[in-house]
């Protein structure tokens, strides 16, 4: 949700000629008359931002998913309330751990365009290089203030630029909505801070026209404090933006609570805690990400497998034996080749694995003896073409072998 665009990485303020009031929710489509207006304040303005302000509050909240993650609360359900051209879905789609992406917004129009839509197609890289589960995205055309049974099991709620634009009763239902029916076990809420706004030249009134409100920081943590003590959840102040160094006193031009659930608070009782509601959100939107759908171990095992069948045999050591179906693979060679296992595992930690893995190593573990025939050569296979071990050839010289 943007309310502050970006050029040539200044800030500008943006009133919205849309004469909708989004009563039932919000989102950000941009207008002719936005783009029109940036024009012209592009030389009144002296507020920068570097990187531009929404790259930094996305980038904030992706940072709070996955330090909250890595820190031991699992978080694989993602919603995304007013994702407008879900710009912030895209970027979440990079976290890894992630397996269900949920993006919602009033616009149909808007998440039903073919460039949203497109945005959030998986690429053929995609498929290529898989991540480690599936990954589901879906755009939903609702409000937040209706509760769907649906979003039920959602670990993280994101409102990125959203709450300014909600009347009294909407923001009501909104904290209903999330804090007690849903219930994820973080929320992330971000909002302009109007201390902020005097540092706009002949800046008056809010930044949107479509803004219900604007807090200052006190009057953002008044609200913030209330819904913790109600719903059960503590809460942390940040923020992305910062003034000038002689202005510091205003703060961050966003602020950012981060709400995280008390796994021993109980459900309030406030009449929406229970899961006996329709489907009322239209999907317009899915997709899948590919994964492999593997744990840790199965994937490293895996890339053990195909680093050791994938030595070409001009690499084999020890061609030359009396047994030549038994053939040696240099293990420092095969762990050296394999960026993936070599930023993954130590050679030791590697030579224990191709154990695990049943392989037979020679006596001082420096080599993979692999049960393979001398290639046939005598069809004239494209197989004349591969240098023999006898040439003694220095793998290094080989274009192939010069990222090893």
């Amino acid at each position: 949700m943007e309310k502050l665009e970006e050029a040539s990485s200044t800030l500008f303020i943006l009133p919205n000629t849309a004469a909708e009031d989004r009563v039932q929710g919000t989102s950000n489509k941009e207008t002719g008359e936005e783009s029109r207006v940036i024009s012209q304040l592009e030389d009144k303005c002296d507020v920068k931002f570097s990187p531009p302000l929404y790259c930094q509050r996305y980038e904030a909240v992706r940072n709070v998913i996955q330090d909250y993650h890595n820190g031991g609360t699992r978080l694989i359900n993602l919603l995304d309330v007013g994702c407008a051209e879900c710009k912030f879905v895209k970027r979440a789609i990079q976290i890894p751990f992630l397996e269900r992406i949920a993006g919602l917004d009033v616009d149909r129009d808007l998440v039903a365009s073919a460039s949203v839509q497109h945005s959030l197609t998986p690429l053929t890289t995609d498929y290529l290089h898989k991540r480690k589960k599936d990954l589901k995205v879906e755009v939903f055309h609702g409000s937040i203030a209706d509760r769907d049974q649906m979003m039920l099991g959602i670990d993280v709620v994101t409102a990125i630029e959203v709450i300014e634009h909600l009347y009294p009763s909407v923001l009501s239902q909104f904290e209903e909505t999330v804090f007690s029916y849903l219930r994820p076990k973080v929320v992330v809420v971000t909002t302009p801070n109007s201390e902020f706004n005097v540092l706009f030249p002949n800046f008056s009134g809010m930044r949107h026209p479509d803004h219900k409100f604007e807090w200052t920081r006190a009057e953002f943590r008044v609200w913030s404090e209330r819904l913790s003590r109600t719903y059960g959840y503590s809460v942390t102040y940040s923020g992305v933006g910062d003034p000038p160094p002689n202005s510091a006193d205003v703060g961050p031009c966003s602020q950012i609570a981060v709400f995280i659930k008390d796994p021993l608070s109980p459900t309030p009782n406030i009449g929406c805690g229970d899961s006996a509601h329709p489907v009322v959100y239209e999907k317009v939107f899915s997709t899948i990400y590919p994964g492999h759908n593997q744990t840790e171990d199965e994937i490293i095992n895996n890339e053990i497998i195909y680093a050791v069948n994938s030595q070409p045999y001009y690499l084999i050591t020890n061609f030359e034996v009396e047994d030549k179906s038994r053939t040696h693979l240099s293990v420092s060679h095969i762990w050296q080749c394999s960026r993936h296992l070599s930023s993954k595992l130590a050679v030791q930690e590697f030579r224990e694995r191709l154990k695990k893995l049943n392989y037979e190593l020679t006596d001082d573990g420096n080599s993979v003896i692999i049960n393979m025939e001398e290639p046939d050569t005598s069809s004239g296979s494209d197989y004349d073409e591969i240098l023999s071990p006898a040439e003694h050839v220095d793998p290094s010289q080989l274009e192939e072998f010069w990222d090893c």
